[in-house]
């Protein structure tokens, strides 16, 4: 595992506060950020309480992710973190991101011909964030591999990493 830098957009997490404490993560508007492998993006779900709206809130959160790997092309790692409305069962949600994760990688290739790990870590009644941000730091050195897309949970990489946990989910 190597570090590279990281760079965190989108909306802003509770739980992805502490990731702005980890070294390996750079300021948008620095000079590191045109170097990152890595683009965490927060989306806040919490205003989606139906599978569709979650579906067209990350719809959108695809061609936002296209963008941002037109403008960095040594992006390796997209972590897209969702915090879901809990009033939207957890499977439907998994459920929803992985077709999400499988979209935005393909479009990713399509539009940009690049090879990119997308990641969807669903967060809703994460209660570490030290925790989260070593695992999304972890996840980020890691060297991209076969799994092209996948998406965890909270409870998950709560007792792994994510990158044991989507290769196992692919295999």
């Amino acid at each position: 595992m190597t570090t590279s830098a990281v760079v965190v957009l989108g909306d802003a997490l509770d739980c992805l506060g502490a990731l702005h404490s980890e070294s390996a993560v750079v300021l948008p508007d620095s000079t590191g950020w045109r170097y990152a492998r890595t683009v965490v993006i927060g989306v806040n779900g919490a205003a989606a309480t139906s599978r569709r709206g979650l579906r067209t809130l990350l719809r959108r959160q695809a061609q936002d992710c296209i963008a941002v790997c037109r403008q960095r092309p040594t992006l390796r790692h997209l972590i897209v973190v969702v915090d879901a409305s809990p009033t939207i069962a957890e499977d439907a949600v998994l459920t929803v991101c992985d077709e999400a994760a499988e979209t935005t990688h393909r479009w990713i290739e399509q539009d940009c011909g690049a090879y990119v790990v997308v990641t969807f870590v669903v967060v809703t009644g994460c209660d570490n964030s030290e925790l989260l941000a070593r695992r999304v730091v972890c996840r980020a050195g890691q060297i991209p591999a076969s799994d092209a897309h996948g998406v965890v949970n909270w409870r998950e990489i709560a007792a792994a990493s994510i990158q044991d946990l989507t290769a196992d989910h692919y295999l």
